[in-house]
C-alpha cells in the first residue's frame, strides 16, 4: 500500500476528504510497529507550519520594544493562520 492509497483509506475512514486530512495537516508516516493488520503507515498531525508560525510571531514580539503580553491564536482558524 503507497502512503497515498492509506492516506486516501485514512480520510475515508475518518469520514473526510482527502483535502480537508490535509489542510488538517495530517499526513502518513511510516510505521514500525510489526502489529498484525498494520498497513506500515501511520497518520501523524504535521506542526511544523503551526511552529514556523509561532516562532515567527514569538520573534517579532521580542523585537518590538514597546511590546505588551504576547498573543498567539495559533489555532483559531485554519491552518497556523489566526484566520476565523
Amino acid at each position: 500500500m503507497t502512503k497515498e492509497e492509506f492516506e486516501k483509506d485514512w480520510a475515508v475512514g475518518a469520514k473526510m476528504t482527502i483535502e480537508q486530512v490535509q489542510e488538517y495537516g495530517m499526513t502518513a508516516v511510516p510505521c514500525t510497529c510489526g502489529e498484525d493488520g498494520c498497513k506500515g503507515w501511520q497518520m501523524v498531525a504535521d506542526l511544523s507550519e503551526v511552529v514556523e508560525e509561532a516562532n515567527r510571531r514569538l520573534f517579532e514580539h521580542l523585537a518590538d520594544p514597546n511590546r505588551g503580553p504576547l498573543k498567539l491564536e495559533i489555532y483559531k482558524g485554519s491552518r497556523a493562520t489566526g484566520d476565523s
